[in-house]
């Protein structure tokens, strides 16, 4: 009888044991999400701790005359309007190459799967396609990955002025995403890369691929997934 009793009792402790660890589960992931606003809000208080200190000691100069306004106002007007020229920069209004021009195919770096190959010669510079997919908030984000690492998440972020939440693109599903995820990456190696990201942080937030360099027709397109990749891929194996 107590030889039967030892499986019962392990049974029916199963339950409570499933329990602890979605307790615990659910525990990491709210401190990992506490730990990222945190992040978050110090970067914006740098910023705007930053720019209040300027402001301040230009009063303080114009006050106490060692200033003159033109001195306090022209540098003021020049940071303003650099911050607003390279915001601008970073968007992208130029569609994007047709489908047409790319393929899908086995990569030709071992052990990566499928990858992504120019079927027509491509020109430095020219602005290739946007990465796509799934676009979570914070909440869709972190229910969906309890860790934070998701291998096809591209993270857009707001302005660093600003406490607006980052958008995540998830493109781990081939049918919801576009020709970017299929991209590789040659580890943490920059050789062989060929293909650059930039990510608009104002306005419909994007991220958009370009030509590093003259593409030829058959060539395998790279680019690099970046630190954050590869630390989800770890965790993973």
């Amino acid at each position: 009888m107590v030889g039967f009793l030892f499986p019962l009792v392990a049974l029916l402790s199963l339950p409570s044991i499933s329990k602890k660890n979605d307790i615990e589960s659910a525990e990491s992931t709210r401190l990992l999400r506490e730990s990222v606003v945190v992040d978050r809000q110090k970067k914006v208080l740098g910023v705007w701790v930053g720019s209040s200190l300027l402001v301040v000691g230009g009063g303080v100069g114009l006050a106490a005359g060692i200033f003159e306004p033109y001195q306090v106002a022209t540098p003021v007007a020049a940071v303003a309007l650099g911050v607003a020229t390279w915001a601008k920069s970073l968007e992208e209004k130029n569609k994007p190459l047709p489908e047409s021009h790319f393929t899908v195919g086995e990569s030709r770096i071992p052990e990566a799967g499928k990858g992504l190959f120019a079927a027509k010669p491509i020109e430095m510079g020219t602005f290739l396609f946007f990465y796509t997919g799934e676009r979570l908030t914070d909440d869709d984000y972190f229910e969906r990955y309890p860790d934070g690492q998701g291998r096809y998440v591209a993270e857009l972020p707001s302005p660093p002025w600003s406490l607006e939440e980052p958008i995540y693109v998830d493109g781990a599903n081939s049918d919801l995403s576009g020709l970017a995820r299929w991209m590789n990456s040659r580890s943490n190696d920059d050789s062989g890369r060929n293909v650059v990201g930039k990510k608009s942080i104002t306005g419909t937030r994007n991220f958009h691929f370009y030509a590093l360099c003259d593409i030829a027709e058959g060539e395998e397109l790279c680019f690099d997934y970046g630190v954050n990749y590869w630390d989800a891929v770890a965790v993973v194996d």
